[in-house]
């Protein structure tokens, strides 16, 4: 499992084209300066760092493999080219947006970060010791394993920006934000991998949320009962897909679960939203309601706009014989 609690870090590289001028001399059969404007995509890495390359670096560097597939070599070879062998491959049980956290409850033993596995394919360095494992989430964690404690976890991840406040925690110290499990990061079968995919939507995702509403918020005791009053928990919602996303996704109607809910009050406009969701709920436009896409919202119970400012994965259950695999 890994946590990640910085939201410029992806889960793996983010790669993006951008369009940019290319310099040239303007032309003289034109007034237009414009018009002899060339253009060319080049690729741009968005955000500090990625999961995957905190954990696979480590890795890499341990068994000596490549990162790029099929690699053709400087070396003459009389077997496949030159072909320098040696890959890894990052694979994770879904995947949380960019300026998304990924933590876990500390009140809760059955919150995991996400399942991950990492795929290795002709390592030039045979299987790792239990040692060399260890110096793994050392070196990723950026933590020696005895001073691993939920205490100091609890002091440096539980408040942000003095408003948004939270007990989740993360695993390591990791400057980049990014840590492992010190208990489950060992060797698995391949069945793993298979297993990741597989009943995704029987998984329970927790959420820290921190919302805004144009209203004024009531001065109540129990912002929860103002917000949900009418609601039985768990109760479903109709999700369309999402504008966000739908560039690159089949726009379609799914019916997911919200669990539970808890709303408590920062200021007149501000509330923190903790939620309990199946696995594959948009909580984003859960909160917003996408212009009426996603129905009920947050934004259609309390009757006026509201939006997620600041969004927190907090744990993620599996069900047992799914959780037993990973």
């Amino acid at each position: 499992y890994y946590t990640k609690s910085r939201r410029d870090v992806s889960q793996s590289p983010f790669v993006v084209m951008r369009e940019k001028p290319v310099p040239s001399e303007p032309s003289s059969s034109s007034t237009d300066i414009t018009a002899s404007r060339k253009f060319k995509k080049e690729a741009e890495t968005l955000g500090l760092t990625s999961v995957e390359e905190q954990i696979c670096g480590p890795i890499q560097d341990l068994l000596g493999i490549s990162i790029q597939n099929n690699l053709v070599s400087d070396i003459p070879s009389s077997n496949g080219g030159g072909v320098l062998y040696g890959m890894i491959k990052f694979h994770a049980s879904g995947r949380e947006d960019m300026d998304v956290r990924m933590l876990i409850r500390s009140d809760s033993p059955t919150c995991h970060g996400r399942p991950f596995c990492v795929q290795i394919i002709d390592a030039l360095t045979p299987i790792v010791s239990r040692k060399q494992l260890q110096g793994l989430v050392e070196t990723i964690n950026n933590e020696k394993l005895g001073s691993f404690t939920m205490a100091s976890m609890e002091s440096r991840v539980g408040k942000e920006n003095g408003r948004f406040s939270s007990g989740a925690i993360c695993y390591g110290q990791n400057p980049m934000g990014v840590g492992i499990s010190p208990d489950a990061f060992r060797p698995v079968p391949a069945a793993v991998f298979s297993g990741l995919q597989k009943d995704t939507e029987s998984k329970t995702k927790h959420y820290g949320c921190y919302c805004w509403s144009k209203n004024e918020l009531p001065g109540v005791d129990d912002l929860t009962n103002f917000i949900f009053s009418n609601t039985t928990f768990p109760f479903p919602i109709q999700q369309r897909t999402p504008f966000r996303v739908l560039h690159r996704r089949t726009n379609s109607i799914r019916e997911r679960n919200i669990l539970h809910a808890r709303a408590t009050k920062i200021d007149d406009h501000h509330f923190r939203l903790e939620l309990s969701t199946q696995a594959g709920t948009y909580v984003k436009e859960y909160v917003h309601g996408d212009f009426g896409r996603t129905m009920p919202s947050v934004s259609s119970l309390m009757g006026c706009k509201t939006n997620l400012l600041k969004l927190d994965c907090e744990g993620i259950e599996i069900p047992t014989e799914r959780e037993e695999e990973s």
